[in-house]
């Protein structure tokens, strides 16, 4: 089966605060990073999440197109929805933040309105859902 690469992606996060003539402007403070994965999760176990937890990742988003057998089609890869259900339980265990990102097609659309329900009955904590509309 296609497997997709997982991304990595640093991100700069700076305060906010006022400088002294009232203006809001970037603090003087230390930059804090931020690293993300972005995966289709199929690769992911407990011993892989916990590295990466220890490695300092702070955030997994996991593309989840669909759900079940619809995952599967729209992936062309027979199990992998089970396989990234697998990887976001590893992601959970390891206590790292969770966000799934789902892209908006033809073939999906009329399902993505189930999928925030379908979250929340797996009991992931998911933090964000992110919709992607791909341009062709």
């Amino acid at each position: 089966p296609k497997q997709q690469g997982a991304r990595c992606r640093e991100e700069d996060r700076r305060g906010v605060g006022a400088s002294s003539q009232g203006s809001r402007e970037p603090a003087p403070t230390p930059r804090a990073r931020r690293l993300e994965l972005e995966t289709n999760g199929t690769l992911l176990d407990a011993e892989r999440a916990a590295a990466l937890k220890h490695a300092g990742l702070d955030l997994v988003r996991v593309h989840l197109p669909g759900w079940g057998d619809e995952a599967d089609a729209m992936t062309r890869d027979p199990g992998g929805f089970e396989r990234a259900r697998a990887g976001i339980d590893a992601v959970v265990s390891a206590s790292l933040r969770l966000e799934i990102s789902a892209p908006v097609l033809a073939r999906n659309r009329g399902h993505l309105p189930e999928l925030p329900q379908r979250l929340v009955d797996a009991g992931w904590p998911v933090e964000a859902l992110v919709l992607n509309v791909p341009r062709e």
